[in-house]
């Protein structure tokens, strides 16, 4: 009975000791694995943030050397030639290369970052206002409230609406002053853009490619947008981040 004794206590003595030799060898493939899984994240990463570099170096150098030497050479010829109205043509022309290679830089903007925070956006927006009202015939505000990371796809999206929204503050409010705000609440990131002009009606809300196009990109986000007008107009857009 002693030696049955002493075997069952061998038994399970080496019993447990083989599970844990198996546990202990799955703990360790387990984190090999866990270790492979993250090098292969952090390769695809690295390879997409590459790839990223590449096409803005691409854009820039390539495209973006093409429109600077088209709108320089349009703007030699605008001075040289005689004709007034041809002049005027030639620099209208310019004046659109130009922004044509503003948006370029913006899209190299979005595309190179991994990430864009609340202050590199309102730095685009401003950037963007400050052109568009250069001319002085609005005056432009801008703040942003709260700390947040875009993701490039998301961050140009939502540029490219606000970008639309100001445009057509300027072009249809005639109002004085167009006003950008954007920030964060209980997950959901808000943008908004407001004027003091005539606002609008809703029939002129549903009629247009540029307002099909904000609404398009806010809802590919997962958000949504909305105007009102009845003094001014205010658009708002909301985005769960």
């Amino acid at each position: 009975e002693k030696v049955a004794s002493q075997r069952k206590t061998f038994w399970l003595i080496g019993s447990g000791g083989g599970i844990l030799a198996l546990l202990l060898v799955f703990l360790f493939w387990y984190r090999k694995e866990g270790e492979r899984k993250q090098r292969l994240v952090l390769e695809a990463k690295a390879g997409l943030e590459a790839e990223r570099n590449r096409i803005s170096m691409d854009l820039h150098d390539h495209l973006g050397a093409e429109l600077t030497m088209i709108t320089s050479q349009l703007d030699v010829q605008a001075f040289k030639v005689g004709d007034e109205a041809l002049s005027q043509q030639l620099e209208a022309l310019a004046n659109q290369s130009r922004m044509a290679n503003a948006q370029l830089r913006e899209t190299i903007w979005s595309v190179r970052s991994t990430s864009v925070t609340a202050e590199q956006f309102l730095q685009k927006v401003r950037e963007y206002g400050g052109r568009l009202f250069a001319d002085g015939s609005m005056a432009f505000k801008a703040s942003a409230n709260g700390e947040i990371d875009l993701g490039p796809e998301m961050a140009l999206d939502l540029f490219r609406t606000v970008q639309e929204a100001i445009h057509n503050a300027k072009k249809y409010s005639g109002g004085d002053e167009v006003v950008f705000e954007m920030g964060v609440n209980k997950g959901i990131l808000w943008l908004t853009v407001t004027d003091d002009g005539k606002g609008f009606s809703q029939e002129d809300v549903k009629r247009g490619h540029g307002l099909d196009n904000m609404s398009n990109r806010v809802k590919r986000l997962g958000g949504s947008i909305c105007w009102t007008g009845d003094q001014g107009t205010q658009v708002l857009i909301e985005v769960p981040v």
